[in-house]
């Protein structure tokens, strides 16, 4: 009986052995399992939240093709930096963030272009040549054709940074082929949670692209 209990006790103690052994090779497995899971919910966090703040700021600033329309060069940009009235449709659209709400963390943020698109969806590089152009990347934020506005940490909301797009050149005339297109452009940058995992971070950024709704032809540019 002495020798079975002997036997017992040390099977016993190599079966637990034997599992410590396993745990140790499974845990790092397990931990970097989980942490992938929770890693890759962030990363679609940032990505529905980036996509669904452009949807909504180009729905706001498809609305409003003439808004802040003025004769100089200052109250353009005064219009897209909201200090002189009437503010224009791209400060509009860089507000949307403040009303809405957004499931991204705000420090992660990086800008936002409100953009003449090109028939390709990407910002036009002159209001003259836009329905030709043939741009197919975000490289730059032209002047003539682009606003953009870069996320102040300090205020916790897009302060305006450049672009003159000028309201009184914009073509929304209903049933013209000159009907411009209005884009939302916007980056952060993801952090990742495990470090190495996903590099240390990258940039997560979406666009959204509407025409312009129309306005009354006497009222259009162009014509």
């Amino acid at each position: 009986m002495t020798t079975l209990r002997r036997r017992l006790s040390r099977r016993s103690a190599e079966d637990r052995g034997a599992a410590m052994v396993e745990f140790a090779f499974l845990f790092p497995l397990v931990l970097l399992l989980t942490m992938g899971i929770i890693e890759f919910g962030l990363v679609l966090r940032d990505y529905v939240g980036v996509s669904n703040i452009v949807r909504d700021s180009v729905r706001t600033a498809s609305a409003e093709p003439q808004k802040g329309a003025t004769g100089s060069l200052t109250a353009i940009r005064g219009g897209h930096a909201g200090t002189t009235l009437p503010t224009s449709f791209a400060y509009d659209a860089s507000r949307i963030i403040e009303s809405t709400g957004t499931a991204v963390p705000k420090s992660t943020i990086i800008d936002m272009w409100v953009y003449l698109a090109n028939p390709k969806g990407y910002p036009a590089q002159s209001v003259a040549g836009w329905a030709s152009d043939t741009t197919s990347a975000f490289t730059s934020c032209p002047t003539a054709t682009c606003v953009r506005y870069a996320w102040d940490t300090s205020d916790s909301s897009f302060a305006y940074r450049s672009g003159d797009w000028d309201p009184a050149k914009i073509n929304a005339c209903a049933g013209k082929p000159q009907a411009m297109a209005v884009g939302v452009y916007m980056r952060i940058q993801h952090r990742s949670i495990v470090p190495g995992l996903l590099k240390t971070g990258f940039t997560i950024s979406d666009s959204a692209v509407l025409r312009f709704e129309p306005m009354r032809n006497i009222g259009c540019a162009g014509t």
